[in-house]
């Protein structure tokens, strides 16, 4: 049985590789031991208190901030235009809107019960056309998502009729 001899370069190389090799398996063996080490004491972390005040404590909480927005299309309108209401809230949340005329009567096909989309969206649009809305009218939205909770109101101003800012051209209540 002969042995072949191997050439420096060779040795070299084969050094390189069993160092490295075993370089990589310390490597893998020290991250899983650190890792189990963390999920340790992490489960045996209590929560950081002073004086009967938690501080931090352990544990991801993934709740967000239930910040709701209502946007209208315009702030002063005449009989006979269209207003348009977007709402922004949290994905899905309950919204009920409530839409209440200057003569305060809130039973209007306005006011709604509904909810908000995947991106947290609901919009509509409706004609103002009846004498008894000339003045403030309000719209308020009161929103709800697990067990949090958020309220909105903006107003707008209803006009009987006169020149239209868009157009310059005259809007009438009660014409198509």
């Amino acid at each position: 049985m002969s042995r072949s001899r191997r050439t420096p370069e060779q040795t070299q190389a084969l050094i390189k590789t069993i160092r490295n090799t075993v370089f990589t398996g310390a490597v893998v063996v020290l991250t899983g031991a650190g890792v189990a080490w963390n999920k340790q004491s992490a489960a045996q972390r209590e929560p950081i208190s002073i004086a009967q005040t938690v501080l931090a404590e352990a544990g991801n909480s993934s709740r967000q901030d239930f910040k709701l927005k209502l946007e209208l299309s315009r702030k002063v309108m005449k009989l006979g235009q269209y207003q348009v209401v977007t709402v922004t809230a949290l994905p899905f949340a309950e919204l009920n809107i409530v839409a209440a005329g200057s003569n305060g009567n809130y039973e209007r096909p306005e006011t709604r019960q509904v909810n908000a989309d995947e991106t947290g969206r609901y919009s509509y649009r409706f004609k103002v056309s009846d004498f008894h809305d000339i003045g403030l009218f309000r719209i308020t939205v009161h929103g709800s998502v697990n067990r949090q909770t958020a309220s909105a109101e903006e107003s707008f101003t209803v006009q009987a009729w006169g020149k239209d800012d868009e157009k310059n051209d005259f809007v009438y209540p009660l014409l198509p």
